[in-house]
C-alpha cells in the first residue's frame, strides 16, 4: 500500500513574520543600547542617534522587502507549478544518500538518476527535511515516487510517496486456493 509522505502546500512559514519582528526589535535594541551608554556616562548626540536609527530601519526594511518578495515569488513558482501539474514524477530507490551534517554539507541523494540537495536551515518551498515534514528520506534503498520542479537549476521536491510494502507482524497473509487469505482463514 502506497503512502503519500509529503505534498507541497502554499504556505510561507515564518518568512512573513521576520520583517515585522526585526522592525520591532531594532527600536528596542537601539533604546537598550542608548540606556546602557547613558548609564556608563557616554554622551550621545540625539541627532546622530536618530539618524543612525532611521538608516538602520530603512536598510532593514529594504532588505526585508526584497527577501519576502523573492520568497513569495519562489513559493508561487514552485508550488504553483505543482498545483497546475507542471512537474516531473520519477520512481526508484534512494541512492548515494548523504545525511545533513550541521554546517558541513546539505542533505543529498539520488533517485532514478536525478540529484536532490536541500538544507535544513534554508527556508524554501518543497521538502527540505525541516519540521513538520522532516526526516522522510532516511537511507539508501527506500523505494519512493518523487515529484519535483526544476527552479533555477535546483530540483525542488514537491511530492513524496512511499512505495515500500509494509508488513504487519500481527497479521499473516498466505496464498491458498488461488487467492490471498488471512492466516486464520486458511482451511475454511
Amino acid at each position: 500500500m502506497n503512502r503519500v509522505l509529503y505534498e507541497a502546500q502554499l504556505h510561507y512559514g515564518h518568512t512573513l513574520l521576520l520583517l515585522p519582528l526585526f522592525m520591532v526589535w531594532i527600536p528596542i535594541f537601539a533604546y537598550l543600547c542608548k540606556k546602557d551608554c547613558e548609564k556608563k556616562g557616554f554622551v550621545i548626540n540625539k541627532k546622530v542617534y536618530y539618524a543612525l536609527f532611521m538608516w538602520m530601519e530603512l536598510f532593514l526594511l529594504a532588505i526585508g522587502v526584497i527577501t519576502v518578495v523573492s520568497q513569495i515569488k519562489m513559493y508561487r513558482a514552485v508550488v504553483g507549478a505543482y498545483k497546475s501539474g507542471n512537474y516531473r514524477m520519477i520512481e526508484g530507490h534512494v541512492e548515494n544518500f548523504v545525511p545533513y551534517l550541521q554546517h558541513r554539507h546539505p542533505e543529498s541523494f539520488e533517485l532514478a538518476g536525478v540529484q536532490f540537495e536541500y538544507s535544513l536551515p534554508v527556508v524554501m518551498p518543497g521538502y527540505h527535511d525541516a519540521p513538520p515534514q522532516g526526516d522522510i528520506i532516511k537511507r539508501n534503498g527506500q523505494h519512493l515516487r518523487i515529484g519535483y520542479v526544476n527552479y533555477q537549476d535546483d530540483n525542488i521536491i514537491v511530492y513524496i510517496e512511499n512505495l515500500e510494502v509494509y508488513e504487519r507482524p500481527d497479521v499473516s497473509l498466505e496464498y491458498s486456493n488461488n487467492k490471498i487469505v488471512w492466516g486464520n482463514e486458511i482451511g475454511k
